[in-house]
């Protein structure tokens, strides 16, 4: 079940286009675009993002489960070294009754004694509401994808969605989902060692705050034209096909190479044509894709 390059390429169970990705969407598409011109489409405005990016909170962003240690310990690092910034990075629904324990209660209250963060806030009782979560993540400029139970994340797509500068740990950079590859290869997804590294990379972004916006404009154009319905349905559709290809008879003939991540992609950008796997030159096509967005 793991979704690292060299063992997968993807986890297909991970569902998308639920309630809160739907709504993220509505949203964004209310604050950062024009009507369209009679062609269905509605326009990206860079002043209106950049009108909305100047209303968010130079803060960071992350509330999850207790599904897996690595969140409230982070949680607690990041509280001690900068309260006011990370004060958005808390574990929520101690009490959400799962069939894996998600309680944070004991672990933060021992992390309160050798660190001395605030278990209370690092460690929420009750579950955090899709419009709360939503609201809260639209609202604030650095945003964390951390790993729970596996690594792979359909956090992200929203982050993307809502426009942001995305940070990940080594695990959740390491593992790759079909859209997500490209991304990490240029550095756009920014990678983080530790609370150390997080905190004075989050600072190097607060000082520059135009590269901040720009790559964040950036990363939302990926996610609204790469992760459409239909770009969703492609890719896994293509994926389907390729594991039916391994059960094609190999006797006779040479097993043909993988081809690169990028043929995962499906991406409808500029006009709205979307690209298809059989067509020439497709892998050059994803790419420019992604260039076309930045």
């Amino acid at each position: 079940e793991s979704s690292f390059t060299e063992y997968t390429w993807d986890i297909p169970g991970v569902w998308f286009h639920e309630n809160d990705e739907t709504m993220t969407r509505e949203i964004v598409k209310d604050l950062y675009y024009t009507a369209d011109d009679g062609d269905g489409h509605p326009r990206f405005s860079e002043a209106l993002f950049a009108a909305e990016w100047a209303k968010k909170k130079n803060e960071a962003f992350f509330i999850g489960l207790n599904t897996d240690d690595s969140r409230v310990q982070l949680a607690c690092e990041l509280s001690m070294m900068d309260p006011e910034l990370f004060q958005h990075v808390f574990i929520a629904g101690a009490d959400v009754r799962m069939r894996q324990p998600v309680n944070c209660t004991d672990t933060a209250r021992e992390l309160e004694r050798e660190l001395g963060c605030s278990a209370s806030h690092i460690c929420r009782r009750n579950k955090t509401l899709a419009e709360e979560f939503v609201e809260l993540m639209l609202s604030t400029k650095y945003h964390l994808d951390l790993p729970g139970y596996g690594p792979w994340s359909h956090r992200l797509r929203m982050l993307l969605l809502s426009g942001s500068v995305i940070f990940e740990p080594p695990r959740s950079f390491a593992a790759t989902q079909f859209f997500d590859a490209p991304l990490k290869r240029r550095n756009l997804i920014v990678r983080f060692t530790d609370a150390t590294d997080l905190y004075e990379k989050i600072q190097w972004f607060r000082r520059h705050d135009d590269v901040a916006r720009r790559l964040a404009a950036a990363m939302h154009k990926i996610g609204w034209h790469c992760l459409t319905h239909e770009s969703v349905r492609q890719s896994l559709v293509m994926l389907l096909k390729r594991l039916g290809a391994l059960h094609e008879p190999t006797v006779g003939k040479a097993r043909r190479p993988g081809k690169r991540l990028d043929d995962d992609i499906r991406c409808v950008i500029g006009e709205g044509t979307p690209l298809h796997a059989a067509m020439d030159g497709f892998g050059e096509a994803a790419d420019e894709c992604y260039l076309a967005a930045l």
